[in-house]
């Protein structure tokens, strides 16, 4: 989230789909008084559901010509999303790892609604004091356990962030169109690396990693969501890429660091 939602549209304003872009205006704007903020960062959603009558690609294009047009001169896109056809089809409660993955460890402010950290889904008022009777999902709430330890370290804390590129992982395959990676970098060079495969079926992609400090070193991937541990060579990585294979909705959250050999 950006900045709140401080105003509303007076009469006749927001008329014709000009809302977002006065919202747009009025908070990236520094106000007097007040410090720069910098830009916003805004993530980028298109969506084609009748796959049958539109072309997904031209649509896409269209769509965020007409987003970067939008936030032009407020900020800049940090994240793409496409839906060509699935949301309406897929049930929202068959992804919320997913999802909550993507919004928790963005930048941003981070709010969880009551009862979330238990897997419930039912959103309820803090007003009504109750709530309808909902069984606990654990594996859920292993979930946010396992997240809220992830927002504790040091790189998410005081790291910068760093939206990764996505590669095809052979020519023809489009399922690498539906990755999202991005990484956490600590400022002791710690390194949080976060993928998802935000789509309905199995997909493979190649991931770049910019970070040259892992050249000529062997490379433990750490996987902070289980018990898996990998190792690759540094100079793999930098050159073509991580390699990822992953079910619907699929993601990793990788702890990487080099495993030098002691001096002693």
């Amino acid at each position: 989230m950006a900045a709140p939602f401080d105003w509303e549209p007076s009469p006749g304003e927001g008329a014709g789909g000009d809302a977002l872009a006065l919202w747009a205006e009025r908070t990236g704007r520094r106000r007097k008084g007040v410090p720069g903020r910098g830009g916003l960062r805004f993530a980028f959603y298109g969506r084609v559901s009748t796959e049958d009558w539109q072309d997904p690609v031209t649509s896409r294009a269209r769509q965020r010509e007409q987003a970067g047009v939008l936030v032009a001169g407020h900020g800049q896109i940090a994240a793409e999303f496409f839906d060509s056809g699935h949301s309406r089809t897929l049930p929202w409660a068959r992804r919320p790892q997913a999802a909550a993955l993507v919004a928790f460890l963005t930048p941003g402010l981070r709010f969880f609604h009551e009862g979330q950290l238990e897997g419930r889904r039912v959103k309820v008022s803090m007003h009504l004091g109750r709530r309808p009777e909902e069984g606990i999902d654990p594996i859920l709430e292993e979930f946010y356990g396992k997240l809220l330890a992830c927002l504790k370290r040091s790189e998410v804390r005081d790291g910068r962030w760093q939206l990764l590129e996505i590669r095809p992982a052979w020519e023809g395959n489009p399922t690498w169109d539906r990755f999202l990676a991005f990484a956490w970098e600590g400022k002791a060079g710690q390194l949080l690396l976060i993928t998802v495969n935000y789509g309905p079926t199995q997909g493979q992609a190649y991931v770049a990693l910019p970070f040259l400090d892992l050249r000529g070193s062997p490379v433990i991937l750490q996987d902070l969501r289980s018990e898996a541990r990998n190792e690759r060579r540094g100079d793999d990585l930098l050159d073509r890429g991580l390699y990822l294979d992953l079910p619907a909705w699929g993601l990793h959250v990788f702890s990487c660091h080099t495993n030098l050999p002691s001096n002693k």
